[in-house]
């Protein structure tokens, strides 16, 4: 994203009209003005980074499922056989449709997935975060 400021040190974005003494400049005048007539005028250019996208916070349960690595279900799924706290936790976010991310008992659950060791607190880090794991994260 690109941001000018004017010789008065007020700033626009390139798609604004704007006004420079007694010259007034049209929408747009900046996207096709050439560089050099861009700094005749006195005004400056700094180019900011994109701004992040918005995080991500509802997802659906299969998506969930998708956050996990492979042997990061299969280790959940063997684990709820025998620990009926996982088994409920699982079976509720599978049924549930849509998986809100920042919901207290997506949070208790995963955590007591890092507290039996099933995920480490990054990955769950991770996964609260809406980020699939990457390459290096599969077995």
């Amino acid at each position: 994203m690109n941001v000018y400021t004017l010789p008065d040190g007020s700033t626009v974005s390139e798609t604004d009209q704007f006004q420079i003494g007694d010259q007034k400049y049209p929408a747009g005048w900046l996207l096709s003005a050439s560089a050099a007539d861009i700094a005749a005028v006195g005004i400056t250019m700094q180019m900011l980074p994109d701004p992040p996208p918005p995080a991500v916070t509802v997802v659906s349960s299969l998506q969930f499922r998708q956050l996990f690595t492979s042997a990061e279900r299969v280790a959940i799924t063997q684990a709820g056989e025998t620990n009926p706290e996982i088994r409920a936790f699982m079976d509720d976010e599978s049924a549930a449709g849509i998986v809100h991310l920042d919901d207290p008992e997506v949070t208790s659950g995963l955590a007591t997935c890092v507290t039996l060791a099933l995920l480490t607190q990054d990955r769950m880090n991770a996964i609260l975060s809406g980020t699939p794991p990457g390459p290096s994260s599969q077995p």
